[in-house]
């Protein structure tokens, strides 16, 4: 199995808080009563929602950048005439 990157490491800690804090907070959304605060828990959930989707297209983009690196170099560096 390939060792994750210290980064890496880090953005699936990231991705797992977000996913944790949109459980929490529609747990605790069901709990209360109070409009004010029911929004505010709304809103979080949303930023959380938004940090998960932005945490896993950077994790997308950084496969893809090292994809693209591999198959550059396979192909001997830029492109080139046949």
């Amino acid at each position: 199995m390939a060792e994750l990157t210290v980064l890496e490491e880090k953005l699936s800690e990231v991705l797992g808080l977000a996913q944790a804090a949109q459980d929490a907070t529609q747990k605790v959304e069901g709990l209360v009563d109070d409009e004010q605060i029911t929004a505010a828990l709304q809103q979080m959930r949303e930023e959380a929602a938004e940090t998960e989707l932005s945490g896993a297209f950077e994790r997308g983009l950084s496969r893809a950048s090292l994809l693209g690196a591999v198959v550059w170099g396979m192909a001997g560096g830029p492109l080139r005439a046949a």
